[in-house]
């Protein structure tokens, strides 16, 4: 099948669609219905990608294939007359490689000029077709029925799939809405298949494209988002959001949100964390309550336990951080990093003015502000010392009594 071609045809049903988008362009599991036109196609070894729309905003498109405009179909129509095509309307999300795959064979074996592809009654806007039929069928795909077959002169076929969903089309906001619902329970079917726990799917919505190991349990309220891959043994969720990142095994995620990052085995995260892109947490690192980390590296068995903002900072390992500490990363013009060498304690309530470093096994003092390297096995001490006023509450409190009376 290297050699075939698709051409997937776009219609400007915006009007229909109640958007300033077409509906090929709206999500379904996060993933817009063209894509996974796309995916199939790629999926089937059908590299050659055409998008034949005449809608201007070709834009939305361009990381789809190659676009031209349906007058450009009748060009390939004479010139490419007796080359194999894969003909599909966008809105048809749910033909499978396989399906594609064995409906090619059929096309070939049979020698068809037009390999129509159906369940039971109804005609699929896909089909297989010689070049020189393209003009005759691009403008039809939406209208294809049985009763049109007959007027059809050429030695065509059918292709039965056995697939109800292969019919389904995307062409109004509440046909996306059901094709979620039946794309995200065809996701968890084959989870539970592959050994993913569920002991209750409520707000529940995975990618098509998401791997998650046998034994990982996925909480009510969880989204996984994209290529995110999750390992074995782990509890996700409740009310989880991860993004294209990666999780290793055994790690529990509870209510935080993960994305574009990359999490260790045996870590634990939340509750209420947020990972931001292009974040490392190694093996057996805890974030606790409120911890946002950005753009950072946190070595294995780190602790940042609570009210912490870790950003553009590279930590070792064993590390403590303590509550409310704030790596300022920020001067207004441009962002600077923070070095934390192995077997450093961060007091609680530290400000890191980056640049800065904390040599290994130094501490900080509670309350410090930080501008210059700590050194080895040091202590950073940066706060004004206390002074103790006697007695001067007694004489705040009569003040304001007095105002008071007044």
């Amino acid at each position: 099948m290297e050699k075939t071609k698709a051409i997937i045809v776009v219609s400007d049903n915006r009007q229909q669609f109640n958007s300033d988008k077409p509906s090929c362009m709206g999500e379904i599991l996060f993933k817009p219905v063209i894509k996974w036109v796309v995916d199939w196609c790629e999926n089937a070894n059908v590299n050659n990608i055409l998008i034949a729309t005449d809608i201007k905003e070709v834009e939305w498109f361009n990381n789809y294939g190659d676009i031209i405009s349906i007058e450009e179909l009748y060009k390939i129509s004479e010139t490419q007359r007796e080359e194999d095509f894969f003909i599909i309307d966008a809105t048809v999300p749910f033909i499978s490689d396989n399906l594609i795959k064995q409906s090619y064979s059929l096309h070939k074996d049979s020698n068809h000029e037009i390999t129509f592809i159906s369940h039971e009654d109804t005609i699929c806007s896909a089909l297989w077709s010689k070049g020189s039929y393209i003009k005759h069928i691009a403008n039809q795909l939406n209208s294809l029925s049985k009763n049109m077959l007959s007027h059809i002169k050429c030695n065509y076929g059918i292709y039965n799939s056995l697939d109800t969903n292969v019919v389904l089309k995307a062409q109004t906001k509440k046909q996306i809405l059901n094709l979620n619902k039946i794309a995200n329970e065809m996701v968890i079917d084959r989870l539970l298949d592959n050994g993913v726990n569920f002991y209750c799917t409520d707000g529940v919505v995975i990618s098509p494209d998401a791997v998650i190991g046998k034994d990982t349990t996925i909480a009510p309220g969880t989204q996984i988002i994209g290529n995110t891959i999750v390992g074995e043994g782990c509890t996700i969720g409740p009310n989880t959001v991860i993004e294209n990142s990666t999780v290793g095994n055994n790690t529990n995620i509870h209510s935080s949100f993960i994305e574009q990052s990359k999490v260790g085995s045996c870590v634990r995260i939340g509750p209420n964390c947020h990972l931001r892109p292009n974040s490392v947490l190694e093996d057996k690192v805890k974030l606790g309550n409120f911890v946002e980390v950005k753009n950072s590296v946190i070595g294995e068995k780190t602790s940042v336990a609570h009210l912490t903002y870790v950003g553009d900072a590279d930590l070792g390992s064993n590390i403590n951080i303590g509550g409310g500490v704030i790596f300022v990363n920020y001067n207004g013009y441009s962002k600077s990093r923070t070095v934390i060498k192995d077997n450093a304690f961060i007091g609680c309530n530290t400000n890191l003015i980056a640049p800065v470093t904390v040599e290994e096994g130094a501490y900080t003092a509670a309350g410090s502000t930080i501008t210059d390297t700590v050194p080895k096995q040091g202590l950073g001490i940066a706060r004004a010392r206390q002074i103790n006023k006697d007695g001067w509450a007694i004489k705040h409190h009569e003040r304001n009594v007095q105002k008071n009376d007044k």
